[in-house]
């Protein structure tokens, strides 16, 4: 039987650099339920990126279970400090819940600038959890793609 690749998770969201840890639990990360951004750079006759970048904001929609997790992105909100974020695509963990393995990780870094928050309407069953959605927008100074190959770090113009 094939399995449905729709029911897993495709994207996780770490709330820091992940090569600063050596172990991360599935309890550290949220699920992202879609982001965007873009990245702009001017090219040169072969195709080369060259000058500066221009500002690019990565936006995040992230579910959340309430309980002290989204208060972190309320800190960074009032704090005048950037921070990094990690993005695991189809990351898989240990029978522990540790993370094993994942295809592909891009790290933003950067300032949280506006959240927007949704809670449930809807009557919870027993054992149910309450969770939120946060739309997150961090203005990004810089990227780090980290492949199974290629690491690849892009710094953004801050104008």
């Amino acid at each position: 039987m094939q399995e449905t690749l729709s029911n897993q998770i495709k994207v996780l969201l770490f709330n820091e650099d992940v090569a600063s840890r050596s172990q991360i639990e599935r309890k550290e990360c949220l699920t992202v339920q879609k982001f965007d951004y873009g990245s702009t750079r001017t090219l040169n006759s072969i195709g080369w990126p060259y000058g500066p970048s221009a500002s690019v904001t990565l936006n995040l929609l992230v579910r959340s279970e309430l309980g002290g997790k989204e208060r972190f992105f309320y800190d960074l909100l009032q704090s005048s400090e950037q921070h990094s974020f990690s993005l695991f695509f189809n990351a898989a963990f240990n029978p522990d819940n540790t993370l094993k393995e994942y295809k592909g990780a891009t790290i933003f870094t950067g300032y949280v600038v506006q959240i927007e928050d949704a809670f449930q309407s809807y009557v919870k069953e027993k054992d149910e959890d309450n969770q939120m959605l946060m739309d997150i927008h961090i203005l990004v100074s810089s990227i780090k793609y980290m492949g199974r190959k290629l690491d690849k770090t892009l710094f953004i113009s801050q104008k």
